[in-house]
């Protein structure tokens, strides 16, 4: 995640709280970093203000097509209404050039008590942008919001509205794996089988 780092706080250092693991399991390897994750999950859950509205703490998630950002966006959700204690919460996920077309307060109007994905929002127009902050600074019965797109698309968006980062203060991106991180996956699911890869399996792995 890009924010400055706290003075004596541990997160960074920490893992993925136990009980949320299983959420995260397709992002086990360093596609995303484990303390980014967890570090986001600290702040929903830990940060959560119960005011009504979604003017703070939602997120955004970046990469490339077709690498599991609506799968994780979902698995920090579902995380976060855990930690929440806020069982029951269904997930709406809408196209950026969809919401374009629609009234963004009344459309958020029809979904309270859904926590919501943006999908390519950096299709998002300027209207809409500003349309969507006016319905988060109002009553959306806290509503969690994700924001996702690959990393150029994001970075353009919130150049050209700065005033976004405020409501959307965690930032995952999801990083291409390397043939060393897939490597190391399977050494370590490996282990945790109770079998060991020899020096041929791991050249096989790299062949």
């Amino acid at each position: 995640m890009n924010k400055p780092e706290d003075e004596g706080k541990l997160i960074d250092t920490l893992p993925i709280p136990e009980e949320y693991k299983s959420l995260f399991k397709d992002f086990s390897g360093s596609s995303v970093h484990e303390a980014d994750i967890a570090d986001c999950l600290d702040q929903l859950v830990n940060q959560f203000v119960q005011d009504g509205t979604s003017r703070v703490n939602n997120v955004i998630i970046t990469g490339s097509a077709k690498v599991g950002k609506t799968t994780l966006g979902l698995s920090v959700i579902k995380a976060a209404n855990r930690g929440r204690n806020r069982s029951g919460r269904k997930v709406a996920k809408v196209k950026a050039s969809a919401l374009n077309k629609r009234c963004v307060t009344m459309a958020m109007m029809q979904i309270l008590g859904t926590d919501l994905i943006i999908e390519q929002a950096g299709n998002l127009m300027s209207i809409t942008i500003v349309d969507l902050m006016t319905a988060m600074k109002n009553y959306t019965e806290e509503m969690l919001i994700v924001l996702e797109d690959d990393k150029v698309a994001i970075d353009r968006m919130l150049e050209n509205m700065p005033e976004l980062r405020t409501f959307f203060t965690n930032r995952l991106d999801i990083k291409e794996m390397e043939i060393d991180d897939m490597a190391k996956i399977a050494k370590d699911y490996a282990l945790e089988q109770k079998y060991e890869i020899d020096d041929m399996g791991m050249l096989a792995l790299y062949a």
